[in-house]
């Protein structure tokens, strides 16, 4: 089950054409989770919360996806209640 998950999230956000959230125009628990994990992360147009090893500067699919997300309302509101601004 992981392997599929694991392909079905890199086709989407790596080759797949660009998209308003993992599963289509719903924002799920999918798109909450991989906002928090990518925040591990490191690219330049990340702001990193742990600096791990990881690094997402190449991946334009998902910087996109990045960036609409950070746009939500919700999202900054959560952020802001987190002391992650």
């Amino acid at each position: 089950m992981w392997r599929c998950a694991k392909s079905i999230t890199a086709r989407t956000l790596l080759m797949a054409p660009p998209i308003t959230t993992m599963l289509g125009d719903t924002f799920t628990v999918a798109d909450a989770y991989l906002f928090a994990l990518t925040g591990w992360g490191q690219a330049d147009w990340l702001k990193s919360y742990y600096k791990a090893e990881i690094y997402f500067d190449e991946l334009k699919n998902l910087k996109a996806w990045y960036g609409r997300v950070l746009q939500r309302p919700a999202v900054q509101q959560a952020l802001q209640a987190e002391g992650l601004t």
